[in-house]
């Protein structure tokens, strides 16, 4: 029989470098937001809750972000961009204040976003969101305390 049972695998044995790229290494804790935030702002602020911490275990693998936000746009024509960060340095910009662009007032909606990081690092990293609304009009964010959730994956790389 050539099979290896896992009493016989030492601790730290099967390293990250020993599994092929693509495989989920680690999946953070998710953060789920409940609390209303109401952002009015042309620049980008933080998101209150949506942070993470990460460390992963080789340079090589990657970070896949997710995050489920829920918004209600008040305005008609108005909308909101978004940012993911990696400690202070922008990995993902939605390079617009109106990327989530409704066409009519109170538009309520639950929006995925994702992206994979590269960090070449072996540090502990936090990623964050910051979202920005369109001509600084207000966009209301987990309102009615509807949920919003974040978490990241690591992949091996």
């Amino acid at each position: 029989d050539a099979t290896v049972s896992t009493a016989k695998i030492v601790d730290g044995a099967v390293t990250s470098a020993k599994l092929s790229a693509g495989k989920v290494l680690q999946v953070s804790n998710m953060a789920v937001i409940t609390s209303a935030q109401n952002i009015s702002s042309s620049t980008y602020v933080d998101l209150t809750g949506f942070s993470i911490n990460i460390t992963p275990s080789s340079t090589s693998n990657k970070i896949f972000m997710c995050a489920n936000i829920s918004s209600l746009i008040g305005a008609t024509g108005r909308g909101y961009g978004l940012k993911f960060l990696r400690d202070s340095t922008v990995v993902y910009d939605s390079n617009a204040l109106y990327v989530h662009y409704p066409q009519s007032a109170g538009f309520r909606s639950m929006t995925t976003w994702n992206f994979i990081d590269s960090p070449s690092s072996t540090s502990e990293i936090t990623y964050k969101i910051q979202v920005g609304t369109q001509s600084a009009a207000e966009v209301s964010f987990q309102e009615g305390s509807i949920k919003s959730t974040f978490y990241l994956m690591e992949i091996a790389g």
